[in-house]
């Protein structure tokens, strides 16, 4: 869990690259809260699988999803482990939100600073630079609605990165050239405006 102590509005907390990419994925795509998973398959020698990975499924035309409950906003009950049966990944923030964080998010790569990004001639992109002070860490969040990836640049022992290194010069790049390779084929995506 996260110390309650006011020093979280500025950053204290401590997130793993995971932990951010999967928070990001809720707003990415429309609020629904998927559990990452490191390995899709395993096969034997002969391809037989030994393992597939069973993911969450976001349905966001399913019916089934109740009403958003506001305690599971909190960033520390969304990172806790889902604990039941069902497949279908839960709703977690309201679509409304979550498309006018994705549209604020777009801005920054449009003209904040994540502008370097606007190199991929893509229209479905959104993100957030990251700098924590010395600078001793760099990052950049972003996503399109069916993909998201998170860069980090730092040192294990917490030793200042150098003079301007930041979220948009130093992690940024590594995020740009992922893309490009990751979204070469895939076509650009709209999200619908939600209702209301």
């Amino acid at each position: 869990g996260m110390a309650r102590n006011l020093t979280l509005a500025l950053g204290t907390h401590a997130y793993t690259p995971l932990d951010i990419a999967t928070g990001y994925a809720i707003i990415a795509n429309g609020g629904f809260r998927v559990e990452p998973y490191l390995i899709e398959r395993i096969e034997d020698a002969a391809g037989n699988v030994i393992y597939q990975a069973d993911p969450w499924v976001v349905c966001s035309t399913c019916g089934e999803n109740g009403p958003v409950d506001e305690e599971a906003l909190r960033m520390e009950d969304i990172l806790q482990p889902i604990n039941n049966d069902v497949r279908e990944a839960p709703q977690v923030m309201d679509p409304r939100a979550s498309y006018l964080m994705s549209s604020m998010l777009r801005d920054v790569i449009k003209r904040g600073t994540g502008r370097r990004a606007r190199v991929l001639e893509r229209d479905d992109i959104a993100g957030k630079t990251g700098t924590t002070n010395g600078p001793r860490d760099a990052w950049f969040s972003g996503f399109n609605p069916d993909l998201v990836a998170t860069s980090w640049v730092g040192f294990d022992d917490y030793t200042p990165l150098g003079r301007r290194e930041f979220g948009g010069t130093a992690a940024l790049p590594i995020w740009i050239e992922y893309m490009q390779a990751a979204l070469k084929n895939s076509p650009q995506l709209e999200r619908p405006v939600p209702a209301g």
